[in-house]
């Protein structure tokens, strides 16, 4: 007995030993594709979709809780929408004053009573995940909106928020998005999401407005939703778990070497 927990210690080890070679290399490729393709990061991609779709929109536009307006790149959000007759921000709290541009300030989990107007295109960008009430904030949405809201979301991500202050509630689906802002008299024109890689985060870009008619034309195609087949976050159990007939001769060595040692 005591010969067979020796032998079963030793395997214990090569199992242990195989794993973490594998995970070192994991991290050699993942780096190596995050440092070779910045523009698949979450936060890139949906820039690039606020990059093609701002320009649509004119009038007045209104940043919820957009803070100091950043884009994570160097620039300002303010410069993505250059046909906007005045652009201004929200914030609440302790962010209130962040900005140096025109600032409001405004609880969106509280409801909305109408003391910062209203915009012709209201966009947030990962925002109403933190408002634990869902129908408080997209009430204050609708509210704030006369046109159009430009929403982004994450669906992918890691929980987050900041100690003492905002946290992470909840994660929409594109069904949801088009849903909820279809039961406040808005339209879905355009929906997507980044899903050049599995293992990077995945947000979601949406557009609704409560005058579609306006814009007929102007989008270009959305992404196809079919469930169980293309949809945010579909591509990592296909990465995880291919089926037979898609597993490449890199993912069969793989399974081969993990078959070895599985039991060691």
């Amino acid at each position: 007995m005591l010969h067979k927990n020796i032998q079963l210690k030793k395997n214990g080890i090569m199992n242990r030993f195989v794993t973490m070679m594998s995970n070192a290399m994991l991290d050699v490729a993942v780096g190596t594709l995050v440092i070779c393709h910045p523009e698949w990061g979450a936060r890139n991609r949906s820039n690039d979709e606020i990059r093609k779709l701002g320009p649509l929109f004119g009038g007045d536009v209104l940043n919820l809780s957009g803070w100091k307006d950043e884009d994570k790149e160097g620039g300002c959000y303010r410069d993505y929408f250059p046909n906007a007759r005045c652009y201004v921000i929200s914030n609440y709290g302790a962010e209130v004053g962040s900005s140096a541009m025109d600032e409001k300030e405004l609880d969106l989990s509280k409801p909305y009573t109408g003391q910062i107007g209203t915009y012709d295109l209201v966009f947030n960008h990962t925002v109403i995940e933190h408002v634990y009430s869902t129908q408080v904030v997209f009430d204050n949405l609708a509210l704030l909106s006369r046109d159009a809201i430009l929403t982004i979301v994450p669906f992918v991500q890691h929980m987050h928020g900041v100690k003492d202050g905002f946290v992470d509630y909840y994660r929409y689906s594109p069904l949801a998005l088009e849903r909820l802002f279809e039961e406040r008299g808005f339209k879905t024109l355009y929906v997507s999401w980044n899903e050049d890689h599995p293992l990077m985060n995945v947000y979601i870009v949406h557009v609704a407005s409560k005058c579609p008619e306006r814009y007929a034309g102007f989008f270009p195609p959305s992404k196809r939703l079919e469930i169980g087949q293309t949809g945010p976050g579909t591509l990592i159990p296909d990465f995880l778990w291919p089926r037979e007939n898609e597993r490449t001769f890199w993912r069969r060595m793989g399974d081969f070497i993990g078959y070895a040692f599985r039991d060691r």
